[in-house]
C-alpha cells in the first residue's frame, strides 16, 4: 500500500515512495514482507523540487 511519493537525487528523476506498515499477527508477516519500506524509482521524467512554505509566491 504506498502511503505517499517525492522527487529527489541529484537530478530529480528518482521518485521515492514510502509504503504502509501493516501490524499482522505472529507468523503472518511474509503476507506483507515489504509494509513500510522506502522504494526508489528511476524516472524518465523529473520530478520538481518542494516549495518551501512562506518562501514568496
Amino acid at each position: 500500500m504506498p502511503t505517499n511519493v517525492c522527487f529527489g537525487g541529484p537530478d530529480w528523476r528518482t521518485m521515492y515512495v514510502t509504503s504502509a506498515y501493516l501490524r499482522l499477527p505472529p507468523g503472518l508477516s511474509t503476507l506483507a514482507p515489504l509494509s513500510g519500506a522506502v522504494f526508489a524509482v528511476r524516472s524518465a521524467v523529473p520530478g520538481l523540487p518542494a516549495r518551501v512554505f512562506g518562501a514568496g509566491s
